[in-house]
């Protein structure tokens, strides 16, 4: 089947939960009372640390390649002029920017790779919103741009706003936001094809928003964004890296549960 057809009578719609999307049967499929419509796809990794950074890395390059946005005669100089702009977005809106400043690396700006915005998850959200800001004057001239930065915002506060279960609003917004959001870009890809540019990759997670934005039933995805199972491995990385590789395992969990009766007594007395 076409990963890529968007239709709302694309075949792979009609297979969805009809058979296990494994050859080897892992572990947690032997669980009492599994259902393979538990498998839920990680809204973080599919849009902040995925299509997101493609959205965000061609728009970038596109805006910066002209002089339309940020006039400075070379591109240097209008990189810095972009990140003085994004890191005073960020500041006035109450963002915490991790990134230091663009550069055409961040972007992967190259003749021979796809552009991909390389920053954390939490960045791709700032400098997204701040994209649909900067091109909102500019409607005429980058009207695909801001279609695709409006509708994923747009898309995305919904979800992140909204409770555990979308109400009947809130599913079909999303529903006609991910339709407009995946028709524009693949008529994008479609051009950077037919004019042999490497613009607007389309690769699984692509695929996978399609299915997020469907909301073929009425959970959040946003419940299901690993947020905090990243900020864990970060913190627990630095433990690893203090023990054998051999124990590592045990020895992070041994560790770990050694420091909660301090941490929660800790936040206790916090409350209290």
């Amino acid at each position: 089947m076409v990963f890529t057809d968007s239709r709302e009578n694309a075949p792979w719609r009609a297979s969805l939960f009809q058979s296990n999307p494994w050859r080897v049967t892992p572990a947690y499929s032997q669980l009492h009372g599994f259902e393979i419509r538990m498998v839920r796809a990680d809204l973080l990794h599919i849009w902040n640390l995925g299509v997101a950074r493609d959205v965000i890395g061609c728009t970038l390059k596109i805006v910066l390649q002209e002089r339309t946005v940020w006039q400075a005669a070379n591109l240097n100089d209008r990189l810095e002029t972009a990140t003085a702009d994004l890191r005073s977005f960020a500041r006035s809106n109450g963002h915490v920017l991790r990134l230091k400043r663009l550069t055409k690396k961040k972007i992967s700006w190259s003749n021979k790779t796809y552009p991909e915005f390389r920053g954390s998850g939490s960045d791709s959200h700032i400098v997204g919103t701040w994209l649909e800001h900067v091109l909102g004057p500019f409607g005429n001239i980058y009207g695909d741009l801001c279609t695709l930065l409006w509708t994923s915002n747009r898309a995305m506060r919904v979800l992140y706003n909204a409770d555990r279960f979308l109400s009947g609003g809130e599913r079909s917004t999303v529903q006609v936001l991910g339709q407009v959001f995946s028709q524009t870009y693949l008529r994008l890809a479609t051009q950077a094809i037919n004019s042999h540019r490497l613009m607007f990759r389309v690769r699984p997670k692509f695929h996978m928003l399609m299915h997020i934005t469907d909301c073929y039933d009425c959970l959040n995805a946003s419940v299901y964004a690993t947020w905090m199972d990243e900020d864990w491995l970060k913190k627990v990385a630095k433990t690893m890296q203090l023990t054998s590789s051999k124990t590592a395992q045990f020895r992070v969990m041994e560790r770990w549960l050694l420091a909660a009766p301090f941490n929660l007594k800790k936040i206790s007395n916090t409350a209290g």
